[in-house]
């Protein structure tokens, strides 16, 4: 998302209680936040209320707020308007009765003829009709990350800020709004992939209100609807239609590449075996391939030595340490197992996100591979940012020489739920003077 007129100085004046400042921040914030709880309650008038009431939380709220940048001031900003705006339908509750105060009729009026035909008109009429139709059915959070992504311009990142949820949440939330609102267009005539692109244009365009010009509001791009196809399939497999068919897919995957790398060898060389020496768990090895474990969804704050980033290192190869890691594609988009390690020397560490909160099950729950020296200190945090060490890590050993921990959280308190992961180096031994981290993963409640 662009701020270009919004900048910090302008936040410090106004937290500072400048007059003037105030009056910028007010006029400048007032019109995107009417537009966007315009898209989510189709009422202008209701919207007018709750924007009102949005800023004068804004205007006690300001010198309290600890932001830093623009970026956590509009985050926090759509999550105030859209709490006002929950609170209002819970209040409400079932009996609440859309009464719109202008139908997309009386948007179309405000919008030049450029010369269309009779027939364009109608067209455009039919379109109206079917997105508002359309918008209206989907779910509110649905209709939520759509206004956020697609009107709003917010990244998944600055989503996750204004929804108090991680990017990979954002991003399958998105996907299966996405899905919904086409399937609605689709029942209702719209069965073609770019007419949902239009329809999306044109509902920005009609519930633009003030904040802008129609043209400007309808300049939807179209990377905006893109998602990846890694957030696609984990978006229909985690839906309960979902869930049997991807772990037959994933059980064939899984037998496919097993089968290959028995005969074959990539660049990395060929599949490590595990061999269970110096066991305390002899079942250590299969839960890291249980489908209850999962790798991270996102990786959080990195906390390093001053002065330096983190360092990478591949065991295929044999050379000097690397700056800059892909950390996404080492911890979560790994395709099958390889080499590479990220170096974690005493006391520098990264901070783990799971889709879902790590429950405790039979064994250890977190489990780590790498190499090099003692294990690193493991810690979980829960939404308080509660901090509970884990102690006493099962371990094993494979052919490839790493060392695989395994963590129980049979030693938390009850009820405790472990939404972080901490992983913390402990020494500065080996050829990269830290413990080499290779992968982890961790026992994820399965939500039904």
């Amino acid at each position: 998302m662009e701020y270009k007129i919004i900048d910090i100085a302008l936040l410090k004046k106004a937290r500072q209680g400048h007059e003037e400042s105030l009056s910028i921040l007010s006029e400048l914030t007032r019109r995107d936040v009417l537009a966007y709880l315009n898209r989510l309650t189709l009422d202008m008038n209701l919207a007018e209320d709750l924007c009102q009431e949005t800023m004068l939380q804004m205007l006690k709220s300001l010198p309290q707020l600890r932001i830093t940048t623009v970026t956590s001031f509009w985050a926090w900003l759509y999550k105030t308007a859209f709490s006002r705006l929950s609170r209002q339908f819970r209040d409400q509750g079932k009996t609440r009765i859309h009464k719109r105060t202008f139908s997309g009729d009386d948007f179309m009026k405000q919008m030049p003829a450029n010369g269309k035909s009779v027939f364009d008109d109608l067209i455009h009429k039919e379109l109206t009709t079917a997105i508002y139709e359309a918008m209206d059915s989907i779910k509110l959070k649905y209709r939520n990350i759509l206004a956020l992504r697609c009107f709003q311009n917010l990244s998944y990142n600055e989503i996750a800020l204004a929804t108090g949820g991680s990017e990979l949440q954002a991003r399958l939330l998105f996907f299966r709004a996405k899905r919904s609102l086409r399937h609605k267009l689709a029942s209702r005539g719209y069965k073609k992939k770019g007419q949902l692109l239009s329809a999306l244009s044109l509902f920005a365009a009609l519930t633009a209100g003030s904040s802008r010009s129609a043209s400007a509001a309808a300049s939807i791009n179209a990377a905006a609807l893109n998602v990846s196809a890694g957030t696609a399939a984990l978006g229909i497999a985690t839906t309960k239609t979902g869930v049997i068919s991807a772990i037959v897919i994933a059980a064939c995957i899984t037998t496919v590449v097993v089968n290959r790398d028995a005969f074959t060898s990539g660049e990395n060389g060929p599949m490590p075996v595990y061999r269970r020496l110096k066991n305390e768990d002899p079942n250590l090895l299969d839960l890291m391939q249980s489908p209850e474990f999962w790798r991270p969804s996102s990786i959080g704050k990195s906390f390093i030595v001053a002065g330096n980033g983190l360092l990478w290192t591949d065991r295929a190869y044999k050379g000097p340490s690397l700056p800059d890691p892909n950390l996404e594609d080492l911890f979560i988009d790994r395709a099958k197992p390889d080499k590479r390690a990220v170096i974690i020397p005493s006391g520098c560490g990264m901070i783990f996100h799971n889709l879902n909160p790590v429950v405790d099950g039979p064994g250890p729950d977190i489990i780590i591979a790498g190499w090099v020296g003692p294990p690193p200190a493991v810690d979980v945090f829960d939404s308080q940012d509660q901090i509970m060490p884990l102690t006493n890590p099962k371990q094993l050993s494979d052919t490839w020489g790493r060392n695989i921990y395994g963590y129980d959280l049979a030693e938390l308190p009850k009820g405790f739920l472990a939404n972080y992961i901490r992983v913390t180096g402990t020494h500065d031994q080996g050829p990269h003077h830290g413990f080499e981290l290779n992968d982890i993963r961790a026992r994820q409640q399965q939500k039904k």
